[in-house]
């Protein structure tokens, strides 16, 4: 990967970011928002052949109690909230990249102050 991508020399776009970082971000999201559908679609085909069981998931954890944990917690939430959460968990860096505080809003709904 070219060392300058993101810095260069154009003026920042409206995010606050060079514009080659912020179109990064764009296909970054897409990428995880591509992702996070391919799995949810796996999941439903194992589900349908019986071959996904989460409570064999987290059992298999047993030895990681945190790991464990997270496991249990991530197979409850429903595949929105994952969603939510993961795109959130992306627009929060982008945000601390750009020095831009999160107003009241949710991470996921893009709100900032």
């Amino acid at each position: 990967m070219c060392a300058t991508w993101a810095t260069h020399s154009s003026p920042p776009s409206r995010t606050g970011l060079p514009r080659a970082r912020a179109t990064g971000t764009v296909f970054g999201l897409l990428h995880f928002d591509l992702g996070h559908t391919m799995e949810e679609q796996a999941r439903e085909g194992l589900r349908a052949a019986k071959q996904w069981d989460p409570e064999r998931v987290v059992a298999a954890a047993g030895d990681f109690p945190e790991l464990a944990a997270g496991l249990a917690a991530f197979e409850t939430a429903s595949p929105d909230e994952r969603l939510a959460d993961g795109v959130g968990g992306i627009l929060d860096g982008v945000r601390r990249r750009v020095g831009v505080r999160k107003g009241g809003g949710d991470s996921a709904s893009g709100a900032v102050s």
